[in-house]
C-alpha cells in the first residue's frame, strides 16, 4: 500500500474516524460530569542510614547494606501490621472527636461514621483517664544536684500498671512514654516476657523496693549523675509528635485503641473487622495501602504521600503512620541488638563465676602451703641452699685441717706433755669453750628467732674470750718448760695447738648446725617441687578463664556499642511534617477525554487497516493475477450513479478499448485470417458480469469498424434444462428495465450519515444495457442449453443445434457459455476458442472451488486464459489510467505532488 492509497483509505473512512473519537469524547464527559475530587499530603523523614552518625568510630560504608536498610524500613512502612494500626488509630480518633473538626475530618465523613457505627462500637471509647505521673515534666522546678538531701519516697507517688489481656512490654513503653530499657530496669525485667495482673512501674524515677530513704541523684561535683546510663533512645523519646486534637486525652485514647484492637481480634466479622478489611475509603488497610513511599534519589530523605477524598483525614493518615512506622522500626532495631547484648551478659556470668573459682583454688592452694609469691620463694629457697652446701663443704675442708694440724702438733709434744694436757682442768675449760662456741655459731647461723637477743649474744662471746684466757693460762702454767723433745719452743706450739683447738671446735660446731639446717630444706623442697606443677595447672586454668572472660567481656561492648548504634540509627525524624492540604489534585478528567478519544481512533484505525490487510478480495489487477494465477487484461469499472466531476464516459472508453487492444495482441497470431477470432467469456459463478463485460467489447469493437457477432446463452432454456434434471421449480424474477437482474440498492441513511460516498450503481447507463438494445439482430443471438451443447465444436454448431442460421461473416465471434463451476462447458468448443476471458468481480473472494473448476478449464484450453477483472473501484482505475480527468483544487494538487515527492511536476520540458 503506497502513501497514496493510505489517504484515499483514511479519506473515504474520514467522517468514521473523526466521529468515533468525538462520540467516546462526549460519552467521557458525560460520564466524568461530576468527578471524585482527592487530595494530596506528603511528610520526608530523615533516616541517618547512608550519612548518619554513629558510635563505631570505624564503620565502613555499605552500599548494599544501606540499600537493604531503606528497603527494611519501606517494607515496615507499608506492611500490614502499620497499616492496621495506623487505621485503628485514625478510628480511634475520629471516634473520640465530640463534633467534626475539618482539620482532622469533613463533616460529611464525620457524619457518615457516626452513621455506620453500632452503639456497642461507640461504648469502647473511653472519655477520660488519669494521666500517668510523668518526673520529667518540664513544668515542675528543678532542684540543683548537690542541694538535694535524702528523703523518703512512698510508693502510693509512683504510677503503676497492672498488666492486662494480650498486653506487651512494648504496648506499655509506647503508652506512658517510658523508654522500653528503663521500664525492664526499673521493673528488674531480663527480656519482655510479662504476665496478666503483673503490677508494674510506669513513671520515669527507677525506685528502689525498699522502703528506706535514698538519694535522688549520685551527682558529681560538675553536676553530672555517675551512675546514670546513657541511651540514644532517652534522647529521642522527648521528641514524639502527638497528633491528637486537645480534647482528646493521651491515656484514653491508647485505652480506645487497645479497646478496638481486642474487639477487632475477637472474630472476623464484626463491625471493626470489616471496616478494616473491606473497602472503606478512609480505614480499611487497602485504602491506606495506597501510600507512595519511596527514596529520594541517593539520599537519606524518605518521601511519604498520601491520597483521599478528605483534606483532614489526608494529613491525619500520613501524622499517625509516620508516629507508628517509626516506632515499630526503633522497636524492631533495638529488639535485635538487645537479645545479643543479653547473650552476652549471660555469658560474661559464667566466665566470672569460673574466673573466681579458679582464683579462689589458687587463694586457698597458697594459704595451705604458705606461698605469697612461689616463684620469687622458690627462687630464694635455691639460691639459700646453693650457699649453705657451699659453706658446709668448706666448713669440711677446714675441720679436716684442723684436726690434722692438731694431730700433729699433739706429736711433736710428747707423750709427758699429752698426759699433762688430759687433766681434768683442761678438759673442762676446753669443753666449756666448745659449747658456748656452738651457741654463738647457731645464734649466728640461725638468727635470733630462738629466744636469743642480742645482750646474751654478747655475753656468750665474752665468756668464750674468758675461756680462751684461763685455757692459755693453764696450759702456761704447766708447761713452763720452754723446748719440746725435737728442740722446738714449747710457746710457739701451744699457742699454734691453742689456735688450731678453738678453729676447730668453731667448725665443728658450724658444721653441725650446717647440717640440720640442709635437713629442714631438704623438708621444704619436698613441699615446693609439686607445689610448682599445682600452681602452673592452676594458672593456666585462671589464665584460659580470664581470656574467656576478656573476650567476652570484648563482645559485650561490642554488642552494647551496636545497641547504642542501632539506637542511634532507628532515630528517625520527620524533617518536613504532613500538611494540611487546601485545594485538590487536579482530576484527569481531561487525559481520560483525550485519552478515550485518542483510543476511539486508534480503534478505527486499526479496525480500518486490519480489514484492508485482510482483504482478500480480487479488487485490484495485481491481487487478482496473484490469487487467480493468470493474466489481468483489463479492468471495468462500478457504474455509480453520482460520478461528481470524474469524466466517466472517457474513462470507461478508454479501459476497454484498452481491453480491446490487449485482445488484439493475444489472437493477433491466428493462420487464417479469414476465420473469425473467437472470444470465450466464462465466469466461474453466476452475476459477475460477462454480458454486461462481453456487449460493451462487441459495441466497442463494432465502433472501430469490426463485424461483431455475440452468441449469450439463453437463461430460458438453461433454466428449463435444470428443471427437467434435478426439478427445480419455475420461479419468475424480478428483471430491470435494461433486462438484467439488478437489485433494488438504497443509499442508507447511516452511510451518508458517515460520509460514505454514494454507491448506488446506475442501472440505466449505457454501459449497463442489454447488448441486444445496441447490437443488430444478425450481430446479438441466443443459443440454447440442451443436449447438444457440449457436443458443439464452433460458434456454427450452437447456432444449428439452436435452430439459427445465418450468413454474416463476424471478424469477432464472442460467446458467453454459462459458469464453469455449476454448469458443464463444450470442451471442443473451448479447445478452438482464440482467447477465453474470465471475467471476476473485484469485491468477491476467489475459492479452492473456484481455482478447482479453472484448472480443470485451463486443461481444455490451448492458449492460456486471461481475467478481465469487472467492477473495480476508481482509485484501481487510477492505477490503470493513472490521474483521472477530473476537476481538482490547487491545494490538492499541491498536497497530492507533496505526497508523491513530485515537486517539479508543474514544469513541462
Amino acid at each position: 500500500m503506497t502513501v497514496i492509497d493510505l489517504l484515499r483509505l483514511l479519506r473515504r473512512h474520514m467522517v468514521l474516524l473523526l466521529f468515533t473519537p468525538i462520540l467516546l469524547a462526549v460519552l467521557v464527559i458525560f460520564l466524568t460530569r461530576t468527578p471524585d475530587f482527592t487530595f494530596s499530603s506528603e511528610t520526608i523523614l530523615y533516616t541517618g542510614i547512608a550519612s548518619g552518625s554513629s558510635v563505631e568510630m570505624d564503620k565502613s560504608f555499605s552500599f548494599f547494606a544501606n540499600n537493604t536498610a531503606f528497603d527494611n524500613l519501606i517494607n515496615v512502612i507499608t506492611s500490614r501490621q502499620t497499616q492496621q494500626e495506623v487505621a485503628m488509630r485514625l478510628l480511634a480518633q475520629h471516634l473520640m472527636l465530640p463534633d467534626y473538626d475539618p482539620r482532622y475530618i469533613s463533616k460529611k465523613s464525620f457524619e457518615n461514621l457516626r452513621e455506620i457505627t453500632p452503639a456497642y462500637v461507640k461504648s469502647l471509647v473511653v472519655k477520660s483517664v488519669d494521666q500517668p505521673v510523668n518526673s520529667t515534666n518540664k513544668s515542675q522546678p528543678v532542684t540543683p544536684v548537690h542541694t538535694v538531701k535524702a528523703r523518703k519516697i512512698q510508693k502510693n507517688e509512683h504510677q503503676t500498671h497492672t498488666v492486662k489481656g494480650k498486653e506487651t512490654l512494648y504496648s506499655i513503653s509506647r503508652q506512658y512514654g517510658v523508654p522500653l530499657d528503663q521500664l525492664r530496669k526499673m521493673n528488674g525485667l531480663d527480656g519482655d516476657d510479662i504476665t496478666t495482673g503483673q503490677t508494674l512501674l510506669v513513671d520515669k524515677t527507677i525506685i528502689d523496693s525498699s522502703d528506706t530513704a535514698f538519694e535522688d541523684t549520685v551527682a558529681s561535683d560538675d553536676g553530672s549523675d555517675s551512675t546514670s546510663t546513657f541511651s540514644f533512645s532517652n534522647l529521642s523519646s522527648s521528641e514524639n509528635r502527638r497528633t491528637l486534637p486537645a480534647s482528646i486525652n493521651q491515656a484514653a485514647y491508647e485505652q480506645t485503641v487497645k479497646n478496638l484492637e481486642a474487639y477487632m481480634a475477637g472474630s472476623d466479622t464484626n463491625f471493626v473487622y470489616k471496616l478494616l478489611y473491606f473497602t472503606h475509603p478512609h480505614y480499611s488497610i487497602k485504602a491506606i495501602s495506597s501510600v507512595n513511599v519511596q527514596r529520594i534519589a541517593s539520599s537519606d530523605l524518605v518521601k511519604i504521600k498520601f491520597d483521599s477524598d478528605d483534606p483532614g483525614i489526608c494529613q491525619q493518615t500520613l501524622a499517625i503512620l509516620t508516629e507508628v512506622c517509626i516506632t515499630n522500626y526503633k522497636h524492631i532495631k533495638e529488639n535485635r541488638t538487645d537479645a545479643v547484648v543479653k547473650y552476652f551478659e549471660y555469658q560474661l556470668k559464667q566466665a566470672a563465676g569460673r574466673l573466681k573459682i579458679g582464683e579462689d583454688k589458687l587463694l586457698e592452694f597458697n594459704e595451705h602451703n604458705n606461698i605469697i609469691n612461689y616463684y620469687e620463694q622458690s627462687k630464694a629457697v635455691a639460691v639459700v641452699k646453693e650457699d649453705l652446701d657451699v659453706d658446709f663443704n668448706n666448713k669440711r675442708i677446714k675441720l679436716a685441717g684442723y684436726k690434722a694440724a692438731i694431730s700433729r702438733i699433739e706429736e711433736k709434744l710428747g707423750t709427758q706433755k699429752q698426759v699433762q694436757l688430759k687433766s681434768t682442768t683442761i678438759i673442762d675449760k676446753r669443753n666449756q669453750l666448745s659449747e658456748i662456741n656452738s651457741k654463738i655459731t647457731t645464734a649466728e647461723t640461725i638468727g635470733l628467732g630462738k629466744g636469743v637477743d642480742d645482750n646474751q649474744l654478747l655475753t656468750l662471746k665474752h665468756s668464750s674470750e674468758k675461756l680462751k684466757e684461763e685455757l692459755r693460762n693453764a696450759v702456761n702454767d704447766l708447761y713452763n718448760y720452754r723446748n719440746t723433745t725435737e728442740g722446738l719452743p714449747v710457746s710457739t706450739l701451744l699457742n699454734d695447738w691453742i689456735t688450731n683447738v678453738l678453729d676447730y671446735e668453731d667448725t665443728k660446731a658450724g658444721l653441725e648446725v650446717l647440717g640440720d639446717r640442709i635437713k629442714e630444706f631438704q623438708k621444704q623442697y619436698a613441699i615446693y617441687a609439686p607445689a610448682g606443677a599445682n600452681i602452673k595447672r592452676i594458672e593456666r586454668e585462671i589464665s584460659v578463664s580470664e581470656q574467656e572472660f576478656l573476650e567476652i567481656l570484648h563482645g559485650l561492648n561490642l554488642a552494647k556499642l551496636k545497641l547504642q548504634d542501632a539506637e542511634l540509627s532507628s532515630t528517625i525524624k520527620a524533617v518536613d511534617p504532613p500538611f494540611f492540604p487546601l485545594s485538590p489534585n487536579p482530576t484527569k478528567r481531561k487525559i481520560l477525554i483525550i485519552v478515550a478519544a485518542l483510543v476511539g481512533f486508534l480503534i478505527v484505525l486499526s479496525s480500518i487497516l486490519a480489514t484492508e490487510y485482510f482483504d482478500d478480495t480480487l479488487k485490484k489487477p495485481e491481487k487478482a493475477t496473484k490469487f487467480v494465477k493468470l493474466k489481468t487484461i483489463g479492468v471495468f469499472p462500478k457504474i455509480f450513479l453520482k460520478t461528481g466531476s470524474l469524466n466517466f464516459l472517457f474513462v470507461t472508453n478508454r479501459l476497454l478499448e484498452m481491453t480491446i487492444q490487449q485482445i488484439y495482441l493475444l489472437t493477433g497470431k491466428k493462420p487464417d485470417l479469414n476465420e473469425p477470432r473467437t472470444l470465450l467469456f466464462l465466469s466461474s459463478l453466476s452475476n459477475e458480469g460477462k454480458t454486461v463485460s462481453a456487449g460493451n467489447i462487441a459495441w466497442k469493437l463494432k465502433k472501430q469498424g469490426r463485424k461483431v457477432l455475440f452468441l449469450n446463452f439463453s437463461r430460458e432454456s438453461l433454466h428449463q434444462a435444470e428443471t427437467s434434471q434435478i426439478g427445480y421449480p419455475a420461479e419468475p424474477r424480478a428483471v430491470s428495465a435494461s433486462g438484467f437482474n439488478h437489485p433494488p440498492m438504497r443509499f442508507r441513511f447511516l452511510s451518508r450519515l458517515l460520509g460514505y460516498d454514494d454507491n448506488r450503481i446506475d442501472i440505466f447507463s449505457p454501459f449497463l444495457q442489454n447488448p441486444e438494445h445496441y447490437l443488430d439482430s444478425m450481430e446479438y443471438l441466443q443459443y440454447r442449453v440442451d443436449a447438444d451443447y457440449t457436443s458443439a465444436s464452433n460458434y456454427k454448431d450452437l447456432l444449428e443445434n439452436s435452430g439459427l442460421s445465418s450468413d454474416y461473416k463476424p471478424d469477432f465471434v464472442i460467446i458467453e457459455i454459462p459458469p464453469i463451476l455449476y454448469y458443464s462447458f463444450p470442451p471442443q468448443l473451448v479447445a478452438s476458442a482464440d482467447l477465453a476471458v474470465l471475467v471476476c468481480r473485484s469485491n468477491r473472494v476467489w475459492s479452492a472451488a473456484d481455482q478447482g473448476a479453472l484448472d480443470i478449464f485451463k486443461n481444455v484450453t490451448i492458449q492460456e486464459p486471461v481475467i478481465l477483472l469487472n467492477g473495480v473501484e476508481l482509485q484501481v482505475v487510477e492505477s490503470v489510467l493513472g490521474d483521472l480527468p477530473k476537476k481538482r483544487s490547487r491545494l490538492r494538487r499541491i498536497a497530492k505532488n507533496l505526497v508523491r515527492f513530485q515537486f517539479y511536476s508543474r514544469y513541462q520540458p
